[in-house]
């Protein structure tokens, strides 16, 4: 889910609509995409977030869980660079470095994470006409590739 702090909806209703809209669509992760623009006020945005956490947490269906996907540059710049969220560490983390390789050997921590579940490590490339994104998964210690393009 990519929030809009600046949509004119809640935290809530953003969650809530989004669960609705996918209510036929089998999925395991709800996925706070925590990048682009937000608000200057570092304590506006974290409120924000916390209220997207707690709606998630609220309105996901049985079995599915919540998540994060935030490189450290963006938590930094929109949370702060000594936001936790009190247990971030307990949510999964994402996070995008392009550097081509499928390891977490990059990673430095931020925002209470200090591992990583999944790095997405290359973009822009082309794979039979499609425009997949290439992630890195330490669970299962293999390249994952997902196939969605931006329009």
């Amino acid at each position: 889910m990519y929030p809009g702090l600046k949509c004119g909806k809640s935290a809530n209703l953003q969650v809530k609509e989004m669960v609705e809209y996918m209510t036929d669509i089998p999925y395991g992760k709800i996925w706070l995409d925590i990048e682009g623009e937000w608000t200057d006020s570092k304590e506006t945005n974290q409120q924000f977030f916390e209220e997207l956490l707690k709606a998630s947490n609220m309105y996901k269906p049985a079995g599915t869980s919540v998540a994060v996907y935030a490189s450290k540059y963006f938590w930094n710049r929109i949370m702060g660079p000594d936001y936790t969220g009190g247990s971030m560490a307990s949510y999964q983390l994402w996070y995008p470095h392009y550097d081509n390789d499928p390891s977490f050997s990059d990673f430095q921590s931020f925002g209470g994470w200090t591992v990583p579940f999944m790095k997405q490590y290359e973009a822009n490339v082309k794979l039979c006409g499609m425009c997949p994104f290439t992630e890195f998964i330490s669970v299962t210690n293999v390249a994952i590739v997902f196939i969605r393009c931006k329009r």
